[in-house]
Order: C-alpha cells, then structure tokens, then sequence
C-alpha cells in the first residue's frame, strides 16, 4: 500500500530508510543523569515483503512520543495552543533553530510580533503582561516539550525589553509532562 499502484514490487526504499533509522542515535539527560540509545534497534521484513517488524528501544519510545524530535513539531504546537500561546511558541521554534538559549525583544517589537500593537490597552506594560505574555508563558510551559522563562528589562523605571530564556526537554521529561497532562 505503502508503494502505490505504480510503484516497485521490492523493498529497496524501505530498506534504505530502516538502515537510516538503524544509524540514528539519541541522547539527553533525564532527572540529571546522562541516557543514550538508537531509535530503531532491529528491522525484519517478512511474509513476503508485507510486513516489518521493528524492534525500538524504551528510550526510543519515548523520543517518538515526544513532538519534539520531529520536524513538524511547530505544526503540532500550533495547533495545540491558542491565541497568544501560539504565537510565543512560534517565536520561541523559530529562535531555538538559531541555536540560542535565550532572545532579547524590544516590548514593541514584541507587541508587534504577537499580534497586538494595534490594541490601545496593551499599550501599558501591566495589562500587556497580565492579559498577552503571563497567559502566552502559562501556555507553552503546560505543553510540555519546553520551559521558558521571562524577564522583563528595565531602562530607568520603564520596561523597555524582554529577555526569554528557554530549556527544551529530554524525550523523557516531554512525555512525563504530556501524560501528566492527559
């Protein structure tokens, strides 16, 4: 099924792609304690061609159970969260591919990034954090793959920028929050 009607009778993709998945490695940290494996420890095809069996590792598992090992997992977030949690997210994968632990907005370039620098009453720092960020932050940190903290930075007694600061997590702790939340 997997072929198409036009596609080959054999198995030469499939097996190219099990070998791949044999070769990739994983590796965090879990409650402070190092943890490697391989997502794909063994590949059989059988009956013919119809049927793989594939044995994955524990840690495996767990590294497929959590979003964050894959490609589309702003697409998932992004239908997950809501609102303002949505948009923060969207920030916040777009730095990580950067590299950084941490990004630095200027307030109105966050206003204007998630979506309210057209709303009068978030023009005040206060109602912007109560009713924009502290909701967006509450969000994200409850989705489970990422823990973000902010800190808001002052020039005189005004908040000129915020810092965001971000861990994302171990395979582990990701699917220990995602059936906690369940």
């Amino acid at each position: 099924l997997l072929r198409g009607e036009d596609g080959r009778n054999d198995n030469i993709w499939l097996r190219e792609c099990l070998t791949r998945l044999t070769g990739v490695q994983l590796s965090g940290e879990w409650r402070g304690d190092p943890w490697g494996a391989v997502l794909l420890a063994e590949w059989k095809i059988t009956q013919g061609g119809s049927m793989v069996r594939a044995l994955i590792p524990p840690a495996g598992v767990h590294a497929l159970r959590s979003p964050q090992n894959f490609a589309k997992i702003e697409a998932r977030a992004a239908h997950s969260l809501t609102g303002h949690g949505r948009q923060l997210y969207v920030l916040l994968a777009d730095k990580k591919r950067l590299g950084r632990p941490f990004w630095t907005f200027t307030v109105d370039e966050l206003r204007s990034l998630m979506g309210v620098a057209d709303k009068k009453s978030y023009e005040v720092w206060g109602q912007f954090r109560r009713w924009v960020l502290d909701p967006a932050l509450t969000a994200v940190n409850d989705y489970g793959t990422v823990e973000v903290s902010m800190t808001p930075e002052k020039q005189g007694r005004s908040v000129h920028a915020v810092t965001f600061r971000w861990r994302w997590k171990d395979p582990h702790d990701a699917a220990e929050t995602a059936s906690e939340n369940a």
